[in-house]
């Protein structure tokens, strides 16, 4: 399909592609439209005012699911929610990273925040995955992130304080942050949360924030290069901590300039397993990848990276 007009933030409108090597595509066109509300998003399939949403709020599916005239579409995906550090914050030092790493509750949070629609993370990339070697995610452990802290220093009256961030585009992860900041406490850390509109421009000022909740897709292209280049290389696009470590970039190198398949599962399952001994990030869930569209939508089929979400075989029994 061809834009023929978008507005930053609104939306766009597109049309066939009449020349499209794979065929004619069967929708006359499409109108998309952003919404980051996820409520919003499910009240407008309902009412008929849309034909398919992404990124279907967890606690919607069930809902969802008893209407006939909808069906639910999810696959376990390669969106992962993370504590993203500030590398750059005098108070994220290694110990606190791995302070706050023992406390998180990922199968919990899967559980209770996720509806069961998320899969417990070990590292940023979704162990679903085959090449991935160590599959087994964290458990979470108070006792042992109390002791760390104690050991820096901390203690219930003096406990360290920090400010930690979320946003509305993703509100799960708002939930996720409160869940952290009571547990938390029990290791002498006290969490400020703040929810933004904008995390990016935000995140770009690191004397306001010590950690951020955040969620990105990590596997994009069916390769780990993206993620590592963009998250642990200095001036990655999306290293918004500042992560830098010089045996993690040199591995990272070396990849790029490794072509056989098995050589790079090698490597990446190097460069995972090194760089977590220093938890540059915490790696939460893995999302299921969620869709739903109305009955009369035909040939969409919902994929881990959900990069392409209209290809030329969708249809519509009533074209609108």
């Amino acid at each position: 399909y061809e834009i023929t007009s978008y507005t930053p933030s609104k939306g766009m409108t597109l049309k066939p592609n009449r020349h499209y090597w794979n065929g004619k595509p069967k929708l006359k066109g499409i109108r998309v439209t952003y919404q980051e509300d996820g409520l919003t998003r499910v009240n407008h399939l309902e009412a008929g005012a849309t034909d398919v949403i992404t990124d279907v709020p967890a606690t919607n599916v069930d809902r969802l699911k008893t209407n006939k005239a909808i069906r639910v579409q999810h696959v376990s995906g390669y969106r992962t929610q993370m504590v993203l550090y500030n590398h750059e914050s005098a108070k994220m030092t290694y110990s606190v990273r791995q302070a706050i790493d023992k406390v998180i509750n990922r199968d919990g949070i899967v559980k209770a925040m996720s509806h069961g629609y998320a899969t417990p993370a070990n590292g940023p990339f979704n162990s679903h995955l085959d090449f991935i070697s160590h599959k087994e995610s964290p458990k979470q452990n108070i006792e042992a992130a109390r002791h760390i802290m104690a050991r820096a220093g901390y203690s219930n009256a003096h406990p360290l304080d920090i400010n930690v961030m979320t946003y509305d585009g993703r509100p799960e992860l708002s939930k996720i942050a409160q869940v952290l900041q009571s547990d938390a406490r029990k290791a002498y850390i006290h969490i400020h949360l703040r929810q933004v509109d904008d995390i990016e421009s935000f995140l770009s000022h690191k004397q306001q924030w010590d950690a951020s909740l955040y969620s990105i897709g990590t596997y994009p292209r069916g390769d780990t290069g993206y993620f590592f280049n963009q998250a642990y290389l200095k001036q990655g696009g999306i290293n918004k901590g500042g992560y830098h470590n010089g045996e993690i970039a040199t591995l990272i190198h070396q990849l790029n300039h490794t072509v056989q398949h098995r050589e790079r599962n090698q490597l990446s399952n190097e460069i995972i397993q090194k760089s977590q001994l220093a938890v540059p990030n915490s790696y939460i869930s893995y999302n299921d990848t969620i869709h739903a569209l109305s009955a009369h939508v035909h040939h969409l089929k919902t994929t881990p990276n959900d990069i392409v979400l209209i290809d030329e075989k969708v249809a519509i029994d009533h074209d609108k």
